[in-house]
């Protein structure tokens, strides 16, 4: 009898248990998980357009040849063209021969032998499907693949199994029950009585099952229920577990972190579970604590590691990092290239939209703060209204917004268009009707506008942004001593445009009334003088 192989499954389970050993034994409780649609980068992921190719067709429910996917993480089409030809002269070698044969469990029995003498020369824990073909080694889940396309070949039913640590088949399942053990060429068996109770044994010892519901339905029931259960996987997610062995054998070796998220990536793609979930999670986070976020690729790990966020905490993690990520390379480096296109990957993978709201906003908030800063204030403006958009009620914000349309009326002070501008972004961003700085400037430019028309003689325009003015001014209803030589110059102007048409008693008037809201204003006495003498 051979024994069930529990070191046998993808690595060694000691190495697993190695690592953090709360999360990996969550990650061997098989749990049905809903795959959602990542769309992470394409160069990040794929080390070749074959395997993009053929990846992409199974997710489309396309079909392709199952060699041809099994060998797509490290061969070429030309390649797996040679694999095919192998097998398909193993399938001249076994037709004639099967053809003798009646019973499916005759011919399954057949199969498993010949496919060992065939194929298989040497186990090893940590290979790929295609070093069957190079050199006979092989592992249960590369064995198990070249036993599934057999099968499949010879339309012999049978079953795919996953287990902690193993991979297996079952061939005719729940008729005969004829089990492929690929651990050894000695495999094929059907369980003895003292296999079955020190399997139920351990079962119990991994608190898969209870001693008490063991006890009720009985150790063959028991047996049957884990060992030949329902919880079958596909090919497809067989391929999905090839990668995850890549993976896992890519960190046991310390090779390379990155490409080892390229694998679960993959992994997680062809087998949506909550265990290949937790696991390239783990990867990432492992990338991602010592990363300086040099490169796009640390980008899309982010994102691919948002997509699959479960609590608040996580989400706050990713928010945080995108803002350290612009505050160092933006704010601190000036490096907005990099900014546009860490946004850009966020922005076209992220899938949950919460999210993506709130690195949008961190994305234009903190580039309105960065071109205000330089001076740039179109583009200050433009960035803040798409995220004033998102969050209108952020102070900082409000205060970036306002300075940068105080100081880009400036430049037009005095012009129909400064005042035009005011009341068009008063309209964009609504908090600017009741913020006092906006509101002194809205008076100081109708003053600065009525000034200018009563020195062009225009008296009629002149008085009408001079009443808007003093209407502005007594709405604000605080003390503008700041403005007071401006809006005094405003009513000398008034003044002086009388007295050049001769209107003396307007200008006194005119003049007066300047005075009474700022007595100590030096040009309006001056003219008020002029005035007085003219008229003497």
């Amino acid at each position: 009898m051979v024994r069930h192989n529990r070191n046998a499954y993808i690595c060694s389970s000691k190495f697993l248990m190695n690592w953090k050993n709360q999360f990996f034994a969550i990650s061997f409780i098989v749990l049905s998980f809903s795959s959602f649609a990542a769309k992470t980068n394409d160069t990040l992921i794929y080390q070749s357009t074959y395997e993009k190719r053929l990846i992409q067709a199974v997710l489309k429910n396309e079909t392709v040849a199952m060699v041809d996917l099994f060998s797509a993480l490290n061969s070429d089409s030309l390649t797996t063209f040679g694999y095919s030809k192998k097998i398909d002269d193993f399938f001249s070698h076994m037709d004639s021969r099967l053809a003798n044969l009646k019973a499916s469990k005759q011919k399954a029995k057949f199969i498993f032998k010949e496919v060992h003498a065939y194929f298989f020369k040497q186990y090893e824990e940590n290979v790929l499907f295609n070093r069957i073909f190079e050199a006979g080694i092989y592992n249960c889940v590369t064995a198990s693949m070249l036993y599934a396309i057999i099968l499949d070949h010879y339309q012999i039913p049978y079953e795919i199994k996953e287990k902690p640590t193993h991979i297996y088949l079952v061939a005719l399942p729940g008729k005969d029950n004829i089990l492929f053990e690929t651990t050894n060429p000695r495999g094929l068996y059907v369980p003895d009585e003292k296999y079955k109770r020190e399997y139920v044994n351990n079962l119990v010892k991994m608190k898969f099952a209870t001693q008490e519901y063991v006890n009720s339905i009985g150790m063959d029931k028991a047996f049957n229920e884990y060992y030949y259960n329902n919880d079958n996987i596909s090919l497809v997610q067989l391929a999905g577990v090839q990668y995850y062995n890549q993976a896992l054998g890519l960190l046991k070796n310390q090779k390379d972190e990155h490409a080892a998220i390229k694998s679960a990536i993959k992994m997680e793609k062809l087998y949506p579970c909550a265990k290949h979930k937790l696991f390239k999670h783990y990867i990432i986070e492992l990338v991602l604590d010592n990363s300086r976020y040099d490169q796009l690729r640390d980008i899309s790990y982010l994102c691919e590691y948002a997509n699959g966020i479960t609590d608040v905490k996580q989400e706050k993690f990713v928010i945080g990092t995108f803002e350290s990520i612009v505050h160092n390379k933006l704010i601190k480096e000036g490096e907005d290239s990099l900014i546009h296109n860490a946004f850009a990957i966020l922005k076209d993978n992220l899938v949950d939209e919460k999210l993506l709201k709130e690195v949008t906003y961190v994305y234009y908030g903190n580039l309105g703060t960065w071109e205000y800063n330089r001076g740039n204030m179109d583009k200050s403006l433009g960035y803040c209204e798409s995220a004033y958009a998102i969050n209108p009620k952020d102070s900082r914000l409000q205060e970036i917004i306002s300075h940068a349309v105080i100081f880009k009326s400036d430049k037009l002070r005095g012009k129909e268009a400064s005042i035009s501008m005011l009341h068009d972004y008063a309209e964009k961003f609504t908090f600017l009707k009741t913020n006092k700085l906006y509101k002194s400037m809205m008076i100081m430019q109708y003053a600065f506008r009525a000034y200018g028309l009563f020195l062009e003689d225009a008296g009629t325009e002149g008085y009408k942004y001079l009443t808007l003015m003093e209407e502005s001014a007594a709405l604000v209803g605080e003390n503008m001593v700041a403005a007071e030589d401006l809006l005094g110059l405003a009513y000398a102007e008034a003044g002086a445009y009388h007295f050049r048409k001769k209107e003396f008693k307007k200008a006194r008037e005119i003049i007066l009334k300047g005075l009474e809201f700022y007595p100590d204003h030096g040009e309006l006495k001056e003219r008020l003088k002029i005035v007085d003498d003219e008229v003497r």
